[in-house]
């Protein structure tokens, strides 16, 4: 299981394309969510939404087929077999994964420095601490937003992004960071 999470919410507005939780503003006791349709001047790669904001794109309902083709770079399981899949309703993923200052601001722990804050929080077994992670953030959200990782079936949706061919047509290095391209840690955004 991957060291790293995303997260998906559900929430009850779909009319714009992005969902931005704010953690530093709290009103009532929550944190402030806004929707917008469009990314801000500078786009959502400046720090402050790596910091103290997180940002959801929303991706539509539809369908695809999950799973790797037999000829596909990198595949490793042997007896996958692809499948269709139908996703039948939209939902929000996070842009970048969750940073240490994300995760310091919402567990009120000081896992951040000025050096390391907007790296990706390892988080050991997703599966565990992704979903306790969820849980703290979602009690801190209006009722009508829902953290969540996402499933195995909206996340490979998400990644081929309309696409059938491995890593949309990108090479690897261009869209992340693996074992033969550095192995390590880079700053959310960066690749």
């Amino acid at each position: 299981v991957s060291s790293q999470c995303r997260f998906t919410v559900k929430a009850v507005q779909y009319a714009e394309r992005y969902l931005v939780i704010d953690l530093d503003q709290i009103v009532n006791n929550k944190y402030v969510v806004s929707y917008y349709d469009g990314q801000p001047v500078g786009g959502f790669n400046q720090a402050e939404y790596k910091k103290s904001k997180m940002v959801f794109r929303l991706v539509p309902a539809g369908s695809y087929t999950m799973g790797s083709p037999k000829d596909e770079t990198g595949r490793t399981k042997a007896n996958e077999k692809q499948h269709p899949v139908t996703i039948s309703k939209p939902f929000w993923v996070s842009i970048f994964e969750t940073t240490r200052a994300q995760q310091a601001r919402v567990s009120g722990s000081t896992d951040s420095t000025a050096l390391n804050d907007m790296l990706p929080k390892t988080m050991g077994r997703v599966d565990i601490t992704g979903r306790f992670f969820a849980s703290v953030l979602n009690g801190k959200l209006p009722s009508t937003v829902q953290l969540s990782c996402p499933t195995e079936g909206q996340w490979e949706y998400a990644c081929r992004a309309g696409t059938t061919d491995t890593f949309g047509g990108a090479e690897l290095s261009a869209v992340g960071r693996y074992k033969d391209n550095g192995n390590a840690l880079a700053e959310v955004g960066s690749y």
